[in-house]
């Protein structure tokens, strides 16, 4: 998700919280991490927000 936003044009400054020394371990070898193209291009599909059909009720959607 960090590389993910780091990539965005949009966000000037991913925030990532850790609560102990632990948790900042796991979290800071994520700064380094870079995606490829594709994978940018499977995120950004999977993050867009829905068209008015796929966002209607399954009750709107079997009137149609």
């Amino acid at each position: 998700a960090l590389a993910w936003l780091r990539a965005q044009p949009t966000v000037a400054s991913p925030i990532a919280s850790a609560r102990n020394a632990a948790q900042l371990a796991e979290i800071l070898p994520m700064a380094a991490l870079e995606l490829s193209g594709p994978e940018l291009e499977r995120l950004d599909q999977a993050s867009s927000p829905p068209s008015r059909r796929e966002s209607s009720t399954p009750a709107q959607a079997s009137r149609r």
